[in-house]
């Protein structure tokens, strides 16, 4: 906020946004900094790296918040289904579809009751299971703290684990899912009777906003490392 503030003073006194240039040791860290330049409407672009709400990991962690919260969010539900690899094929995904539409119910509904359907029967054992783990998690969320749904959600659908098969990029991306529990439980606390939906919903908004006036002038913002020379 104080930085935000900062760009805003010095821009209406003249100044433009392109005058500004923030700089954070690790990725991870933009998320607050974008947050406040997002309600401020200060137009920027992220040099050597993806906007907070772009990076897979964010948008993968969103998705099975989003399906937990809202089982008929199919878009979603095809973005995470099988991730982790699950085993879920394209076919199966593609089968489920068709009975989906051919019968007018949810995507959701045909997967939770594959073994009903010729089409999804080889495949019916992992529909099911994700299905049920879904629901488990949607159990958490009205029995748990936020944080611990939250932990339920990285380790039981196999996601924080499945990161560290890319050693590399493993640690950042972990701090990014992490991150975005920070932003999470800051939504709650600033907000009274916050929820999940709520949260997915001010997500949904900035995401829409941070492309506001993109040709314009722009703050810039990259880590120290990308800044060298």
């Amino acid at each position: 906020r104080y930085v935000a503030d900062e760009i805003l003073n010095a821009v209406a006194m003249g100044r433009k946004y392109s005058d500004f240039a923030i700089l954070y040791r690790t990725n991870a860290q933009s998320s607050s900094i974008e947050r406040a330049l997002v309600y401020n409407t200060i137009s920027y672009k992220i040099f050597g790296g993806h906007k907070f709400y772009d990076r897979k990991e964010v948008k993968d962690v969103l998705a099975y918040l989003s399906v937990i919260a809202n089982p008929s969010d199919t878009v979603r539900i095809k973005r995470i289904i099988n991730e982790p690899k699950r085993g879920i094929g394209d076919t199966t995904i593609n089968n489920a579809s068709s009975i989906a539409d051919g019968l007018g119910i949810s995507f959701y509904d045909v997967i939770s009751h594959s073994e009903e359907y010729p089409m999804l029967s080889r495949a019916s054992g992992k529909l099911v299971e994700f299905t049920k783990l879904i629901n488990k998690l949607a159990e958490s969320l009205e029995e748990k703290e936020i944080q611990d749904f939250y932990d339920d959600v990285i380790t039981e659908t196999g996601y924080m684990a499945s990161l560290d098969l890319d050693k590399e990029t493993a640690e950042e991306r972990k701090q990014n899912v992490m991150e975005l529990l920070a932003n999470l439980v800051r939504y709650m606390e600033e907000n009274e009777g916050g929820t999940l939906t709520g949260f997915l919903e001010e997500v949904a908004l900035m995401t829409d906003i941070d492309n506001y006036n993109a040709e314009s002038e722009s703050v810039s913002l990259m880590t120290l490392h990308s800044a060298k020379g």
